[in-house]
């Protein structure tokens, strides 16, 4: 406001030094002058603000749709389990994460297969208040497609998701550890998994990763500090699910946290099915695969927790300097419970290798 005043302080005084008519002609047109002039600078400003609002709506909108997704394989009714009390919060989330400042109201409606977001808000006007307008309102609507209602989800539907972003309150830019159990028999739960040893780190330090978050504000690292005494800081995170005969995918995205700085380390990804992979083997040895992370699909077997046998590992990573995706297409034979894990399997010094936007699902990923 202060540089409008000193505008409009400086255009009145104009006036006192032209003679006659064209005083008069001038002022008559000054706030027209200053509106055209002003109206394009709050225009600008109200686009930008509604730019930052259809970004945070796309972002929560495709996460609600894989929230939802995960509730229906989990056997929730679109007309109790789920709805915009499951959709708001997260746009409201994705708004503040995305520092925006002036209020934006949200509201939302599921129908049996997509999402409505609406959200309405206003951009304060400096120039056109000379007209009475005091702010300029924006509305954005964003639309996006999720799953049919089923007990048992369709070819190509995810069975769940995990993005690290719910079932905590760890704040941004910091971390916990969740479900720390330290040697209980059975171990601990958090967000629906099973947890073994230190439990899971929810990170949202960028700086780890590389300056880059893949998705979100938060991922996981799973050699985690020890907040139990006696604690191993390798740490694993197991989700039981039932399964049909059929082809199935696994997807994740990993980064090491300890980086080797050599330029010819620069684009290794060292993952595969096996540790004597030829990606892998070579890199094994540096820094006691201080960033290994392992990941296992395994029979359970009656009461027992996850047990990470050999012949379940599906894929391993020891190092990759960006986050890189990995894709495992799997075929199950044997109806049944089956144990969906991760877990770091390197050197334990609190410092391995990170992950995020973990999915299992039948068919393939969409």
């Amino acid at each position: 406001m202060r540089f409008l005043e000193k505008i409009l302080q400086r255009l009145t005084q104009l006036p006192a030094d032209m003679e006659g008519g064209t005083a008069l002609i001038f002022g008559l047109t000054l706030p027209a002058l200053i509106l055209v002039a002003g109206g394009g600078f709050d225009l600008t400003t109200a686009m930008s603000h509604r730019q930052k609002i259809a970004s945070a709506l796309e972002v929560a909108c495709v996460q609600s749709a894989l929230e939802i997704n995960h509730k229906i394989s989990q056997g929730a009714k679109t007309s109790t389990d789920f709805g915009p009390g499951t959709v708001v919060p997260i746009a409201n989330q994705r708004i503040k994460d995305a520092g925006i400042k002036s209020g934006v109201t949200v509201t939302a409606t599921t129908k049996p297969s997509n999402i409505e977001l609406t959200g309405d808000s206003s951009s304060p006007a400096l120039f056109a208040q000379i007209g009475g307008l005091k702010s300029l309102k924006v509305k954005v609507k964003r639309e996006c497609l999720y799953g049919q209602a089923s007990q048992k989800p369709p070819a190509g539907q995810v069975q769940f998701v995990e993005s690290f972003e719910q079932g905590h309150a760890v704040a941004k830019n910091s971390w916990t550890v969740l479900g720390p159990n330290g040697n209980k028999a059975n171990g601990a739960s958090w967000n629906g998994w099973n947890t073994h040893n230190a439990g899971v780190e929810i990170n949202g330090l960028p700086e780890l990763s590389g300056g880059v978050i893949r998705f979100g504000n938060f991922f996981a690292e799973l050699d985690s500090h020890c907040y139990v005494a006696g604690c191993n800081s390798n740490s694993a995170m197991s989700r039981k699910l039932t399964l049909q005969p059929g082809n199935y995918q696994l997807s994740y995205w990993y980064i090491s946290r300890i980086k080797n700085s050599s330029p010819s380390w620069k684009d290794v990804v060292a993952c595969g099915a096996k540790e004597t992979d030829p990606a892998v083997a070579p890199y094994r040895s540096w820094q006691n695969e201080t960033n290994r992370v392992e990941v296992f699909v395994e029979k359970v077997d009656g009461s027992k927790p996850a047990q990470f046998p050999a012949g379940g590992l599906v894929d391993l990573c020891v190092y990759s300097g960006e986050w890189t995706e990995r894709t495992v297409d799997l075929a199950v034979l044997d109806a049944g419970d089956y144990w969906v894990s991760w877990r770091a399997a390197g050197q334990q010094d609190t410092t391995g290798g990170l992950i995020d936007y973990l999915r299992f699902c039948k068919g393939s990923c969409p």
